[in-house]
């Protein structure tokens, strides 16, 4: 039997590689995880079915259903409707940007509710109620990754800007510097992203 529906939530981390699930009790504890690689090609509607698929591994694991969720949380790069549940203008994922409509997906797939938030802005909210930072008023988070994000709070308040404004990876910090993959020139994440990096040491004549 499986079991009460509100002690069940589910997490994802939809990453620009992989993507890892868990499920925790109503203790915060992980009773269920898994972990997959992220689609590289097609579109939109793949990262939705990767992720309600890696969502199911890990419900397995726990020995429930997707459907004895309360809910499934999600952290996604790029800029975010939170309240349609949409993720956009995440170029590291299929579909060149274009609009994953993962609460949709969730409903659709697995009768399940999902809640959608940038990925950056969900660690440093943990980070700041549970983690590292629980103990001070503001915060500054910073995650290195396939690109580079940061989010800030002042004064025990998420401070966020609008769309993908305030994004740390893509703040230019070489005029007609490197090419971004978000298509300006010059942006952190050209510069210190691991794929930046990765394409800079294939092209190192050491490599």
């Amino acid at each position: 039997m499986s079991p009460p529906r509100r002690r069940l939530v589910g997490g994802l981390d939809l990453g620009g590689t992989k993507i890892q699930a868990v499920v925790m009790d109503g203790r915060r504890e992980v009773i269920g995880e898994a972990k997959s690689a992220t689609p590289t090609t097609d579109g939109p509607q793949d990262v939705i079915l990767a992720l309600v698929s890696t969502m199911g591994t890990a419900c397995a694991d726990a020995g429930v259903e997707v459907s004895d969720l309360t809910g499934v949380g999600v952290g996604s790069p790029g800029a975010i409707d939170t309240r349609r549940g949409v993720v956009t203008g995440a170029r590291n994922l299929p579909g060149e940007g274009a609009p994953i409509r993962v609460a949709a997906g969730f409903k659709t797939l697995a009768d399940t509710r999902a809640y959608v938030d940038n990925d950056v802005t969900v660690g440093v909210n943990a980070e700041y109620a549970l983690g590292a930072g629980r103990r001070s008023k503001s915060l500054l988070g910073v995650w290195w990754g396939t690109g580079v994000g940061g989010g800030l709070v002042l004064n025990g308040e998420p401070w966020e800007g609008r769309g993908a404004a305030g994004e740390l990876g893509h703040v230019v910090v070489k005029m007609n510097g490197a090419q971004c993959t978000c298509g300006r020139r010059g942006c952190m994440e050209a510069y210190a992203g691991r794929g930046a990096m990765e394409l800079r040491a294939r092209a190192s004549p050491l490599a």
